[in-house]
Formats: C-alpha cells, structure tokens, sequence
C-alpha cells in the first residue's frame, strides 16, 4: 500500500499552524472505512496551546469520511478548534465558585453524608 500524505498550513485566530493528514492510515477492509490520521502543530507562536491540545500538538485518528463531509482537513480541523474554544468560554473555572447542592455533607463532592438540605461548597 502506497502512503498518501497531505501538508497543510494556515492561520487559527492569529496562531499558523500545520495540519499532517493522511486519508488512507488504514485500508478500508480492516474497520469498513478509510480510517485518517490527523496531526495538527502549532508552527508559530512555536508549541502554543489550542483549545483541542495544551502542548500545541494533537494527533488524531479519524474516519476519512468524516474529514471529507466537513469539506476537507483544513475544515475539518477549522471548525474543530472553533467549536473547542467556544465550550471553553463558556466553561466555569474550577473552584472559584459555590455550589450549591442538596446534600447535608457541606457541599463536598464526596457524595458521602445526609441529604439534609441545602448546602454551599466553601470557595476555594
């Protein structure tokens, strides 16, 4: 089997990264389809974090098929960092909140103690 890769570069909200596909990583007759893999390499800022990856690295094994609906690997991999960094948004940052929580055990997620009421989890 002869090994097809593509090399892409192009720009993600300031940031050039590389994307490395390969669309036939395995043959169709071992899974039912084309199973791809997909590297994508924060080139400059050099190794900056991304929404899919703190390292500034992500490898990723993927159907063919999937990377082809989406209009192909720069796309595919676009609208994948898109969708990432607007989940992180709206993410609540660890411990800098209460919670509040029915259960008698203080508002610790130990999930242990009575459920009594309503409690609030101390800041952090």
């Amino acid at each position: 089997m002869t090994r097809r890769t593509e090399l892409h570069r192009f720009e993600w909200n300031g940031t050039l990264l590389e994307v490395t596909y390969e669309p036939q990583w395995l043959p169709p007759h071992i899974l039912g389809d084309d199973l791809a893999h997909l590297q994508v390499r924060c080139i400059h800022p050099t190794d900056a974090p991304l929404p899919i990856t703190e390292t500034g690295y992500r490898s990723h094994f993927i159907a063919a098929s999937a990377i082809a609906a989406a209009g192909g690997p720069v796309a595919f991999v676009d609208a994948w960092l898109t969708v990432k960094a607007a989940q992180k948004v709206h993410q609540w940052p660890q411990g800098k909140y209460i919670s509040l929580r029915v259960g008698g055990n203080g508002g610790l997620a130990s999930g242990r103690g009575s459920a009594r009421g309503i409690s609030a989890s101390p800041l952090h």
